[in-house]
C-alpha cells in the first residue's frame, strides 16, 4: 500500500498548482500538510522513515475528500485521492486510524450498513414492479443520510464523552436512538420522485436485491472488508438475475462503475445512473428562476456524467449560473465536522446559494452536508418531477 501511494506520487514536479483548488487546505487553516502537496511530500518523507505514522499524518489523509479538483489541474496527472485512499487502507490496518471508523466498520458487520438500522424500502415496492428490464438499486445511501441529523446529535455529545462511544454504538444504543428520531423525509421522497419517474422506462424493484453499497468502507480504507461485502452483493444480484442495474446517487454509481469490477472478477452487471433514462423530459418553469447548482465531484470528475447541468441547462426560464465544480465537504462530516461546515460554507458562498430562487443538488451527501449550515437544497428529482409539462 504504501508501495503503490509512493508510485502514484511519482510523477509529482511540486508546482503547486493543486493547492488553490483543494477544498481542504484552507478548511484546516492553511496547514501544508491538509493539501496535496503536503500530502504527497509527506508520504515521501514516511517512505524513507523520516516520520512515523501518527494522528496528524491520519489526519493529513482521512481529510482528503477524494474530489479530484487537484487531479484536474495537475500537468503531471497524479490523483492524490487514490493516494490519500491507499494510506488509509496502510493506516487502519496498523490500527491508527480514528476510533470512530473502527466503530463503523464493527456496525456494518453486525447490521449490514454503517449505521445499524433497518432501511424500509416498502413505498418504492408500491410504485414499481418485480419486474424488468432494469432494476433499481439505491445503494441505500438516500435511505441512510435521513439519519444524519441524528447520527451528528449523537456525535456530537459521545465526542464530549469519548469512552461512551464504543459502548453506545456497539450495544445498539444509537440504532435505537436513530429509530426512535425516524428518518428525515427529505431524503425519503427524492427516491420515491425517482420511482414514479422510471415507472414508465420498464425499471423493476426487488427489495431483497437493493442492499447497502459498501462505499464508507471502502473511503475510510477497509478493503477486505469491502472486499467481502462487494462479492455479498454481486452474488445477489445474480441470484436474483438482475443483469441491468439503475442507481439514483453520485456514490453508489461510482461504487459500482469504478470500484466493484477491480473486487469482483467477472463483474457484468450494466450500470446506469437513472438521469441517463430519462432523455425525452420537457420542463417548464413558471416566470423566471435563478438557480444555484452543486454539481457532485463523484458524477462530473470521478464519472464525468454531465447530465445533471444539462437537463437544468434546457429549461426555459431557468438561469443558471457558470460555477465551476467543487466538493461539498460531506464526505469528512463524520470524522471532521468543523471543518467539513466550514468548506460547506465556502462552497455555498462560491454559489451564491442563499441569493438563489432555488438551489438545487444531486448528491445526498451534498444535500446533508447543506442542510448542517442552515441550507435547504432541493433534489434534482424533486424539480424534475414538479416541473414536468
Amino acid at each position: 500500500m504504501l508501495r503503490k501511494a509512493v508510485e502514484l506520487a511519482g510523477f509529482c514536479i511540486r508546482c503547486g498548482f493543486c493547492e488553490p483548488v483543494c477544498p481542504t487546505i484552507s478548511a484546516f487553516r492553511n496547514s501544508p500538510v491538509y493539501g496535496p502537496r503536503g500530502r504527497i511530500l509527506l508520504l515521501r518523507e514516511i517512505y524513507r522513515g523520516e516520520f512515523p505514522l501518527n494522528e496528524r499524518i491520519r489526519d493529513s489523509y482521512y481529510s482528503c475528500l477524494n474530489c479530484k479538483a487537484c487531479y484536474e489541474v495537475c500537468p503531471a496527472e497524479v490523483d492524490v485521492g487514490e493516494i490519500s485512499s491507499e494510506m488509509r487502507k496502510l493506516i487502519q490496518l496498523k490500527g491508527l486510524a480514528h476510533v470512530l471508523s473502527y466503530i463503523v466498520r464493527d456496525v456494518f458487520r453486525l447490521y449490514g450498513n454503517p449505521l445499524g438500522v433497518k432501511v424500509s424500502n416498502n413505498e418504492i415496492s408500491k410504485i414499481l414492479p418485480r419486474r424488468g428490464k432494469y432494476t433499481l438499486f439505491t445503494g441505500q445511501l438516500y435511505q441512510l443520510m435521513g439519519y444524519a441529523d441524528g447520527i451528528s446529535s449523537i456525535l456530537n455529545l459521545l465526542r464530549r464523552h469519548p469512552s461512551l462511544l464504543n459502548v453506545s454504538t456497539r450495544s445498539g444504543l444509537s440504532s435505537i436512538f436513530l429509530k426512535l428520531k425516524g428518518a428525515s423525509y427529505e431524503f425519503i421522497e427524492p427516491i420515491l420522485c425517482i420511482s414514479r419517474l422510471l415507472k414508465d422506462k420498464d425499471v423493476a424493484y426487488d427489495p431483497n436485491a437493493d442492499l447497502y453499497s459498501g462505499i464508507f468502507l471502502y473511503d475510510l480504507g477497509f478493503e477486505e472488508v469491502f472486499s467481502e461485502h462487494v462479492k455479498k452483493v454481486f452474488n445477489e444480484l445474480k441470484e436474483r438475475r438482475v443483469t441491468r442495474v439503475v442507481t439514483i446517487d453520485p456514490h453508489t454509481t461510482y461504487a459500482l462503475l469504478s470500484l466493484y469490477p477491480r473486487y469482483v472478477e467477472g463483474f457484468d452487471i450494466d450500470v446506469t445512473y437513472y438521469l441517463e433514462l430519462l432523455d425525452d423530459l420537457n420542463l417548464k418553469v413558471v416566470g423566471e428562476v435563478s438557480v444555484a447548482y452543486q454539481e457532485p465531484c463523484y458524477l462530473v470528475r470521478h464519472l464525468g456524467l454531465a447530465g445533471v447541468r444539462s437537463v437544468l441547462e434546457g429549461v426555459k426560464g431557468l438561469s443558471l449560473g457558470k460555477v465551476k465544480a467543487s466538493c461539498c465537504g460531506g464526505p469528512i462530516e463524520y470524522l471532521y465536522p468543523e471543518r467539513s461546515r466550514a468548506i460547506a460554507k465556502t462552497r455555498a458562498t462560491e454559489l451564491s446559494a442563499s441569493e438563489k430562487d432555488l438551489f438545487i443538488t444531486a448528491c445526498p451527501v451534498c444535500m446533508s452536508n447543506f442542510r448542517k449550515i442552515a441550507l435547504d437544497p432541493l433534489d434534482i428529482s424533486l424539480f424534475i418531477y414538479r416541473n414536468l409539462s
